[in-house]
């Protein structure tokens, strides 16, 4: 995998290395003839930093200009490509540091050295992804003109229980994902409740969502809203640290409440990769 792309600048393919180091949390406390590990088996991994090693060739100055530049960017998408120089993966990143030597060097090339700092440690599918612009925003200038792609997996709900399977794919578990529930006209939901019992983990929501109303449940922000409006006191879960994840593999999935009419439920999510 190499680094091709940060947000609209694309990168020098001159001379290019990657640094890609990942690395788990340790929360290992010293006891007597060894240790005991406070996170059991789970498995946190740490932000993490990557690094490109490129050239820049003639014109460096604008180029060099357009670099510095990205230290004022913010968050923007990272993206790389894998060996079939087709599949890529993107994930969220900020230049942290540039190092860049100013010695004399050979005559029309200059080293550099980039940093970016991963909050998220995971890299997504880029294909399950919805789409961005340059500037880090979404796809989708009004209601009528909604181009955002992206995975999704989506339920039309008619009865209680219901239950289905979410394919995971990918390399690692997804905790990033969103859950939307939009009762038809005339049609609502009770308490949906929604369970992977694959990994044993749910999310409940207690109230009613009538029709012409959506709520919304961001599982890595744990965060949740009824026509926007906050109703986290509504929301029970039953791992506060991972509200609903998809395991890798097959994931049974079923949801049970006081159903009416059709209620649609769609959950957008990305393969994860370390």
């Amino acid at each position: 995998m190499r680094l091709i792309q940060f947000g609209g600048l694309a990168l020098s393919e001159y001379g290019g290395e990657d640094s890609f180091p990942v690395a788990a949390r340790s929360a290992v406390v010293g006891m007597q003839n060894g240790g005991f590990d406070q996170d059991g088996t789970a498995v946190w991994f740490q932000s993490r930093t990557v690094t490109r090693r490129m050239m820049l060739v003639d014109p460096i100055d604008s180029q060099l200009d357009t670099l510095y530049g990205a230290l004022g960017m913010g968050q923007r998408i990272l993206t790389a490509v894998l060996r079939d120089n087709t599949t890529r993966r993107q994930t969220w990143a900020k230049v942290t540091s540039i190092e860049c030597e100013r010695g004399a060097g050979t005559l029309g090339q200059q080293p550099v050295v980039v940093h970016w700092s991963m909050l998220y440690p995971f890299w997504m599918a880029s294909a399950d992804e919805p789409w961005y612009l340059d500037n880090g925003l979404l796809l989708n200038a009004t209601a009528t003109w909604y181009l955002d792609a992206g995975k999704i997996e989506t339920q039309a709900i008619t009865s209680s229980p219901w239950a289905f399977t979410v394919t995971n794919a990918g390399a690692a578990v997804v905790r990033r994902g969103t859950i939307t529930i939009t009762p038809a006209a005339a049609a609502s939901i009770v308490d949906p409740w929604i369970a992977n019992l694959t990994t044993g983990e749910w999310v409940r929501y207690v109230g009613t969502i009538s029709a012409g109303q959506a709520l919304e449940i961001d599982l890595l922000t744990k965060t949740a809203t009824l026509n926007g409006v906050d109703v986290y006191a509504n929301v029970l879960v039953s791992n506060r640290l991972d509200w609903l994840t998809l395991a890798v593999g097959s994931n049974s999935i079923r949801v049970t409440g006081t159903v009416t009419g059709t209620v649609t439920l769609t959950w957008a999510w990305a393969r994860h990769y370390l």
